[in-house]
C-alpha cells in the first residue's frame, strides 16, 4: 500500500519512537516537500529532536520519496500549506490513502474522494498486522497524547476500550 504523509504523524511517530512502523506497513511513503520543509527544515532550525529522527528516518528508507506538489489550486482552502500538499500530491499521484490527524483536513480530504488516516491508525494497523502488541498499542497511544497529540476524551476512552475488547 502506498501512503501519502502530513507532518502531524510524522513529528508523533518520531516523538514517541515508532517512525520505523511506516516502512514496516507500507510499500512506498510519499511526503511533499512542503511537510519536510515544515517538520525537518523548520524543526532543525529551532533543534527539535524529532526533525532530526524525521530525516534520519527519511535518509535511511528507500521507500521514502519527497515529491513536490502543486497547491495553488487549492489556495481558498483554510488548511496549512503541508495539508494542502497531502491532497494535491494524492491527487496528482492517484493514491487514495492519506496520513492526516487535524480534523478539518481529514474532512476535506474526504471532500476529494481521498481516505484519510490519522497517527492512531497507524499504531492500530500495526498490532493487527502483528508488529506490535496489544499492550505496546495502549503504551504508545498514551504517549502520543501525552506527548501533546490532540484527541477528544470521549474518542480517546472508545480507542482504549476498543484495544482491550480485542
Amino acid at each position: 500500500m502506498k501512503i501519502i504523509i502530513d507532518s502531524s504523524p510524522l513529528i508523533f511517530l518520531s516523538k514517541i519512537g515508532k517512525i520505523e512502523l511506516l516502512t514496516e506497513l507500507f510499500d512506498e511513503i510519499l511526503i511533499p516537500s512542503d511537510v519536510f520543509y515544515e517538520t525537518v527544515t523548520l524543526g532543525k532550525e529551532k533543534m527539535l529532536d524529532d526533525a532530526f529522527a524525521i530525516e534520519n528516518f527519511i535518509n535511511r528508507s528507500s521507500k521514502v520519496k519527497i515529491k513536490d506538489a502543486n497547491i495553488q489550486w487549492l489556495a481558498d482552502l483554510p488548511l496549512g500549506k503541508g495539508e494542502k500538499a497531502v491532497i494535491s500530491l494524492a491527487r496528482i499521484e492517484g493514491i487514495d490513502n492519506v496520513l492526516i490527524d487535524e480534523s478539518k483536513a481529514r474532512t476535506l480530504a474526504k471532500v476529494f474522494k481521498l481516505k484519510p488516516r490519522g497517527t492512531l491508525w497507524v499504531l492500530a494497523l500495526a498490532n493487527s498486522n502483528g508488529i506490535i502488541t496489544r499492550q505496546e498499542l495502549k503504551e504508545s497511544v498514551l504517549r502520543v497524547v501525552e506527548k501533546g497529540y490532540r484527541i477528544k476524551e470521549e474518542i480517546l476512552a472508545r480507542f482504549l476500550l476498543d484495544i482491550e475488547r480485542n
